[in-house]
């Protein structure tokens, strides 16, 4: 009989553990294959909910950007957001649904800039070697075709495109606003492949497309005089101007592949060397303050060449933002997300708020309370 006991307590014993074991076993599977939430990455780069007092950030497109640009409307104390979304359509960033302005698609977008006010914007889209460039205006809802061009930009205050045409590269400027739209010829050029940056009444820069592995140029036109001259030059050449043209942001890299910040002035001339490393379009200059992000750290395994792989997007930096007070020398770190990437891009001031797009979702992104 004790026997008996004893073997039906021995069966029931391996039983229970048999049971727990396989409990245990599953509840640790579970842990493997679902993390506790918060080890999990945010979807679609919004940030989590927060109870903390630190500014504001948050998207502000519903749908991935090719660019965007803002429109200063005398209607409204808040300027407005429009963009380009990744078919080419024209939308308007807004509470609620976004609104369709355009819905036209276009093919192979390669760029876009909009005028000074920003009720024009001029897209470029097709084959590299056969370019096609075209104006849509917010205020009629008119798109109208430029032929046989290969760059253009506007002139500051929006009234006249600047744009090289033909086989010999002519300068030609036309008058938007003229109902004739009057055209002159400043000037042709033997070189090919430059765009142009329309920097101040009577200057228009010839610009080369930037790379670490040539010696990229920037040529200055003046239209009055309708001379030419080097403007700068140098590896991985890249320039972000301030709105007005004044101050210029240049990066450039030497052989050792060691780069070079600096800020400079409308005719070229150095104005200081920053001390920190960043590419100039991650940046907004204005009169006062620079508004730069700065990588952290990079995607790549080893230090990426610059501006080459960043452009084709073959790597991607994660950033904090600063603002960097020219009349004091002094920089305040205004953007630094843990739990969210950024990498930040096509910075635009309005008021207190600071947009960017962030190429990790493609996306507009406000920080407020600068």
């Amino acid at each position: 009989m004790n026997k008996k006991i004893f073997i039906i307590i021995t069966v029931l014993f391996i039983f229970t553990a048999i049971v727990f074991g396989v409990y245990f076993a599953w509840k640790k599977s579970k842990e493997i294959l679902e993390p506790p939430a918060i080890n999990r990455p945010a979807i679609d780069y919004n940030l989590p909910v927060t109870t903390s007092t630190a500014p504001k950030l948050e998207a502000i497109s519903d749908q991935p950007v090719f660019g965007y640009w803002l429109l200063n409307s005398t209607s409204s104390p808040e300027a407005e957001i429009f963009y380009l979304n990744q078919s080419g359509q024209i939308l308007k960033a807004k509470d609620g649904d976004d609104e369709i302005v355009s819905d036209r698609e276009i093919k192979n977008l390669q760029a876009y800039k909009a005028n000074g006010g920003g009720s024009k914007v001029l897209v470029k889209s097709g084959f590299l070697s056969v370019p096609i460039f075209e104006i849509f205006n917010l205020e009629t809802k008119v798109w109208q075709s430029l032929e046989n061009i290969s760059a253009a930009d506007f002139s500051p205050d929006g009234t006249k495109i600047a744009y090289l045409s033909g086989q010999n590269s002519d300068l030609i400027i036309k008058d938007l606003i003229d109902k004739k739209q009057k055209t002159t010829k400043i000037m042709s050029f033997n070189q090919v492949d430059f765009d142009l940056k329309w920097l101040t009444l009577d200057k228009i820069l010839l610009i080369s497309n930037p790379s670490a592995l040539i010696r990229g140029e920037i040529w200055e036109v003046n239209i009055k005089k309708k001379t030419l001259r080097l403007f700068t030059d140098g590896n991985g050449l890249t320039v972000n101007w301030s709105k007005d043209g004044a101050l210029g942001l240049r990066f450039i890299v030497n052989q050792k592949r060691e780069t070079r910040l600096n800020l400079i002035d409308a005719e070229g001339a150095i104005k200081a060397d920053l001390d920190f490393s960043t590419l100039p379009d991650k940046c907004l200059i204005s009169l006062s303050k620079i508004y730069c992000a700065i990588p952290k750290n990079y995607s790549s395994v080893k230090e990426p060449i610059l501006p080459d792989e960043y452009l084709k997007r073959a790597v991607y930096s994660d950033d904090a933002v600063y603002e960097i007070d020219l009349a004091e020398n002094s920089s305040e770190k205004i953007i630094d997300e843990n739990r969210l990437a950024i990498d930040a891009v096509d910075f635009s001031l309005s008021g207190n708020r600071l947009f960017f797009i962030n190429r990790y979702d493609n996306k507009i992104y406000r920080h407020i309370n600068i």
